[in-house]
């Protein structure tokens, strides 16, 4: 049976002897006891988010003690100074180390100490002197008082401050996202709660672990995509030599990203690393269904053709294509979806992320792009004549030319 002050958490770290736990919330603040007491409040409310399980903080009361409170402006006035009087006190209780031994190669160290029943500072407090900056005894009774106290059994220093972890485990199928949302809600409602205000005095807030992670993870893929984004849209827009016609072709990318989405939500998944890189694989993958319907597009309206009649018969003609390399995709990136090994799980995000996205952007392509086309090619010959630039460009000409070579 275990006791009632025993905390048992398990935590799946997949390593030898624990880690950290994928909740971490570290409270920054000057006084210990501040920090203490504001954690208990937000333990108690972090126990009530769903999902988020074994919430427990890393602050541990320690046993009575006695403290020495130094009044500064009296220690001014007796010219001491804090750590000189620290000093002293700690040679009184635990003695110092003047010199070491040496005897067959091994080193030990000369202690010189009171006696024991001359080390009790509650006994001999008000006999207690210490040396100020010139050299003479001060009694510590003037400037200084001695009190019982209840000190922590570890200070917690991070960023020259102190700080209290609150941490917790998840259940099964929870985010980090919903979770992190609900405890800024709390920590919001309860920091302006004017009963709370004197808790929340020069107290901050920070993440760390997952969390901090997930942050860093989600402003680096963020990147990533912007820049994969812009790059796409310079190959197609050299490619065309067009800067209409290569947003046409990037609709596909947000059809994917709802694909990618849905699919997550069907199979109750969680945005993790993989997912977020899933997202990015997808964001060159998906743009080729595009490029092979709208350069056929091109092509047929370059013979002569209507752009209607084009735009018709490149879905008749590309759509054997689209969908033997959409499958091909798909078929690839099944055996990580289905995570058929213990680690393949870490990937199975990934997996299923990608063929959600495969599998909208091949359906709304074809639906979506031919409609859009039209109207995006209007716009571009309007623009041509708007900035009085010839209704053809140098690679329709180009195509023109080949053909009557051709011929």
């Amino acid at each position: 049976i275990l006791d009632k002050n025993v905390i048992v958490s398990i935590n799946d770290s997949g390593g030898p002897g624990g880690g950290e736990k994928p909740f971490s919330l570290l409270l920054f603040g000057r006084e210990t006891k501040q920090l203490s007491s504001l954690a208990g409040e937000l333990v108690e409310q972090f126990k009530k988010i769903p999902g988020l399980v074994d919430v427990n903080t890393n602050y541990r009361s320690g046993k009575p003690e006695l403290q020495i409170d130094i009044d500064p402006i009296k220690a001014k006035q007796f010219g001491v100074n804090s750590v000189m009087a620290g000093t002293e006190l700690r040679a009184m209780v635990e003695g110092n180390i003047p010199a070491v031994f040496r005897a067959n190669g091994l080193e030990y160290d000369i202690r010189i100490r009171f006696k024991d029943d001359q080390r009790s500072l509650m006994d001999s407090f008000n006999d207690l002197y210490v040396f100020n900056k010139n050299g003479k005894r001060v009694k510590l009774s003037r400037f200084a008082k001695l009190k019982e106290a209840e000190g922590p059994t570890k200070v917690y220093r991070r960023d020259r401050s102190r700080y209290i972890q609150i941490s917790g485990n998840l259940m099964k199928g929870a985010s980090l996202g919903p979770i992190q949302a609900e405890v800024e809600r709390i920590m919001t409602e309860h920091r302006i709660n004017p009963k709370n205000k004197e808790l929340w005095a020069d107290v901050t807030s920070g993440y760390s672990g997952n969390l901090d992670e997930m942050q860093s993870l989600f402003k680096s893929i963020a990147i990533a995509a912007i820049l994969s984004v812009i790059f796409i849209y310079m190959v197609l827009a050299s490619l065309y030599e067009s800067i209409i016609t290569p947003f046409t072709i990037m609709v596909a990318l947000p059809l994917a990203a709802v694909g990618g989405l849905i699919a997550l939500y069907i199979t109750k998944g969680s945005l993790d690393m993989f997912t977020l890189i899933g997202f990015i694989m997808l964001l060159g993958i998906v743009a080729k269904n595009s490029i092979i319907l709208v350069d056929y597009i091109q092509q047929l309206m370059r013979r002569g053709k209507h752009i209607e009649e084009a735009i018709v018969e490149a879905g008749k003609v590309r759509l054997r294509p689209i969908l033997m390399t959409s499958f091909a995709l798909a078929a690839g990136m099944l055996p990580t979806a289905l995570a058929l090994s213990e680690v393949g799980k870490f990937r199975q995000s990934m997996g299923i992320v990608i063929i959600g996205g495969i599998v909208s952007s091949t359906v709304l392509t074809l639906l979506v792009i031919p409609a859009i086309f039209e109207y995006m090619d209007s716009f571009r010959v309007w623009t041509r004549k708007f900035l009085g630039r010839p209704a053809k460009r140098k690679i329709d000409k180009d195509f023109n030319k080949e053909a009557k070579t051709t011929m």
